[in-house]
């Protein structure tokens, strides 16, 4: 085994022990790293890394040649604009497009639901969502157009391939160079987020959870099979890393009361079924969510990280210390506009409030965005000044990702199921089992494309 891939090993188990809230030797280091190397190396433009894998590549690599200390990414390494405009989709505001090519993208505020049409979510999600929410979000897809409609979708499948085997040659230089290696497997998302984020937006979401939460409640449930399919499809059981990497936007700007019943109940059951089937979850918990700490509480002890953005972290430890990892610690608002003095004294203040705790992994509140390049240089020095625990670090077997066959012990809603297009086959003269189990295979399979061209 060479050197680079033992350093790995040690900074997978490292991540896996403080998630299990076991013993280690030093408090893991994660980075969500986004677009800013395009930004550090400040050769392209924004639209140029948005549109061509290969520009972030290049970026990534002369990032990662001067900072490499990182356990693990939560970067997805990716450029979407060609599979947005390939179905001419309005979700997002894309830099070269409609702003300047040096802008961020932006995700504005939209509405592609009317409140009206609850019931018709309800009755069938999926469905709804390819023949009423697409076409209205994507202009290529068109149902009267069924050409148009084909090319938008088979552009969609040839790009995601391409940009997934760009994707996975690239993280597999960096493990071996670096050993640097991605913290998720796949994203998942609570119902009521995706309603609010996808469907309603937010402003409108937000009246909804006041105005008719039953509803709300109701499309949550409708959705959640689908939700868990898509995070899972092709992930086999027992794979407790990389982790199911999952942001929340809604949960801050509702009450306790209200979470507690139209979001936590869906959150729960979620982080229910993913670790009762041996994954670890990570949660991004955006903005202030001291309001929730105590129903936190209910989460499966050592199989979830909490990274808190603004919550404040004396509260969070005294709340969940000993039961779940807590993650955060680095304000980006620091990186970007303090001092490496300044970087330093905040990691010293943190690490002294969890040096008694080995459930703490330190990252940023966010995304590096403007960070300075000396703050990222200061980090490092000052983690190896007081990130030291002083215990002694296990070395797990790192766990590689290989195709599930079957999502044995989960719902499933699939798309077509078999029993709704059995009398289309007719007299079957063979087998039917084996036409069923492929046809199921595939509904199953298909899942995370479906749910990427429906959130496009």
């Amino acid at each position: 085994m060479t050197d680079t891939a033992v350093l790995l090993k040690e900074r997978t188990s490292r991540i896996r022990a403080a998630i299990a809230l076991q013993e280690h030797d030093k408090v893991p280091i994660v980075g969500n790293l986004g677009f800013w190397p395009v930004k550090y190396q400040n050769k392209y433009t924004m639209q140029e890394a948005f549109y061509d894998i290969d520009v972030m590549g290049e970026s990534y690599e002369f990032a990662l040649k001067r900072w490499n200390q990182w356990d693990a990414l939560t970067t997805s390494v990716t450029s979407r604009a060609p599979l947005l405009d390939a179905m001419g989709s309005m979700r997002y505001i894309i830099p070269g497009r409609e702003i300047s090519p040096y802008s961020d993208y932006q995700h504005p505020d939209q509405s592609f639901m009317e409140a009206s049409e609850y019931d018709e979510l309800i009755k069938d999600p999926v469905r709804f969502q390819a023949n009423v929410i697409l076409p209205r979000v994507c202009k290529r897809i068109d149902k009267n157009d069924l050409y148009e409609t084909i090319k938008a979708i088979a552009k969609v499948i040839t790009y995601s391939r391409q940009l997934q085997e760009k994707s996975s040659m690239y993280w597999q230089e960096w493990a071996q160079k670096y050993a640097v290696s991605p913290l998720m497997c796949s994203v998942f998302i609570v119902p009521v987020d995706a309603i609010i984020d996808h469907y309603r937006g937010f402003n409108q979401g937000l009246l909804d959870v006041k105005l008719r939460p039953e509803k709300l409640i109701e499309a949550a449930e409708a959705l959640m099979d689908h939700l868990v399919n898509s995070a899972i499809a092709g992930i086999p059981p027992g794979l407790d890393y990389p982790v199911l990497y999952n942001p929340q936007h809604v949960s801050p700007f509702i009450s306790p009361k209200d979470y507690e019943k139209v979001y936590w109940p869906f959150y729960k059951r979620m982080v229910d079924v993913f670790t009762e089937r041996g994954h670890t979850v990570w949660t991004v918990f955006e903005g202030a969510q001291d309001q929730h700490l105590e129903k936190l509480q209910e989460l499966p002890r050592g199989k979830c990280v909490a990274h808190f953005e603004k919550t404040d972290l004396e509260r969070a430890k005294k709340f969940l210390g000993g039961r779940i990892c807590i993650a955060g610690g680095m304000p980006t608002s620091i990186l970007a506009k303090g001092s490496p003095q300044d970087v330093e004294e905040q990691v010293a203040k943190v690490m002294k409030l969890f040096a008694d705790e080995p459930g703490f992994i330190m990252c940023a509140d966010g995304g590096l965005n403007a960070a300075k390049p000396e703050n990222i240089d200061a980090w490092f020095k000052a983690m190896d000044k007081y990130g030291h625990l002083g215990g002694k670090l296990q070395l797990l077997e790192q766990v590689e990702i290989q195709q599930a066959a079957a999502m044995d012990g989960v719902k499933q809603r699939l798309i077509t199921p078999w029993d709704a297009v059995r009398d289309d086959f007719g007299e079957i003269k063979g087998d039917e089992e084996i036409i069923k189990r492929y046809w199921e295979q595939l509904e199953i399979e298909v899942l995370g494309l479906v749910n990427m061209i429906l959130q496009a």
